[in-house]
């Protein structure tokens, strides 16, 4: 049976604009705008530079534009344009789409379906306030992410260009360091020294950049990883705190239960009732010869 999908690395996004944007010609120069842009060439060709990176761009390519950092996009022709301004973040205030570098340009594998969400989700955005609107945006916005993931993948997930790193892309890679050791002992002049900094300074843009020490975070990615093992194993609380880097079964017992709201005992025994509560799964048939 397959493990349980953890949803305790939650979402919060904020949407700024939902636009359709047609035009005779195009002109956009070092342009910046403090939230992320997402900006889907319904029709037309363009080019689009950022730093010093240019790229052509076609109908049913994304362009992804990080905050605060100045692009410019030209076009002889007229075209079209289905348009995102938006924060999102994971978990611990981490950009999405800092966690995915996905590439600036993309492009869509399922063009007709990505124009029908998008032109839901701006019907949904441009309509009255109802009891589900908020719920609405934010699925129909994740279902596009999903789409611009899937044709990043397609591309072999290649990475943005190591010139337009910001401070929290350099973060990002002290975080992935702290996941990749859960089980040592960290020290702030280590997390500080895998970006080059002095502790005292690191630790003031890390709670900058994330509203949060980076010590904080670390134990936070330890709860979360032991409420992850909780799901998936049996083994006794001893272990999985030592294999989390929380010490010993009672201090598991107490951080866990701070942070979660009931003890790791109680948390795994929900997740077991749950898998059994509804009707069981049948089998999987064998696939024919």
């Amino acid at each position: 049976m397959p493990n349980p999908i953890a949803l305790n690395e939650t979402l919060q996004l904020t949407l700024y604009s939902v636009n359709r944007s047609p035009y005779s010609t195009l002109d956009l120069h070092e342009v910046s705008v403090p939230a992320w842009v997402l900006s889907f060439v319904q029709d037309g060709d363009l080019l689009t530079r950022t730093l010093d990176q240019t790229w052509q761009v076609s109908t049913g390519d994304v362009m992804l534009h990080p905050p605060s950092i100045p692009f410019s996009e030209t076009a002889t022709r007229p075209g079209v344009h289905l348009w995102l301004a938006f924060d999102a973040t994971l978990g611990s205030h981490i950009d999405m789409f800092r966690v995915h570098p996905i590439y600036l340009v993309v492009k869509i594998l399922e063009v007709a379906r990505y124009e029908q969400v998008f032109n839901t989700l701006r019907t949904v955005w441009n309509g009255a306030e109802t009891a589900t609107r908020t719920f609405r945006t934010v699925a129909l916005t994740i279902a596009l992410f999903d789409m611009v993931l899937t044709g990043w993948e397609h591309m072999h997930s290649l990475p943005r260009p190591l010139t337009m790193q910001t401070t929290a892309d350099r973060f990002t890679d002290v975080i992935r360091y702290m996941t990749a050791h859960l089980t040592e002992k960290l020290t702030r002049q280590e997390l500080a020294a895998q970006v080059h900094l002095h502790p005292a300074y690191f630790d003031q843009l890390f709670r900058e950049t994330y509203g949060t020490p980076p010590m904080k975070m670390l134990r936070d990615l330890r709860l979360r990883h032991a409420q992850a093992l909780l799901q998936s194993t049996d083994q006794p609380l001893a272990a999985l705190a030592e294999q989390c880097g929380l010490g010993d079964a009672a201090y598991l017992n107490r951080v866990f239960l701070k942070k979660f709201g009931q003890t790791p005992g109680a948390y795994r025994k929900a997740v077991k009732s749950t898998k059994t509560a509804y009707i069981p799964a049948l089998p999987e048939k064998p696939s024919p010869p």
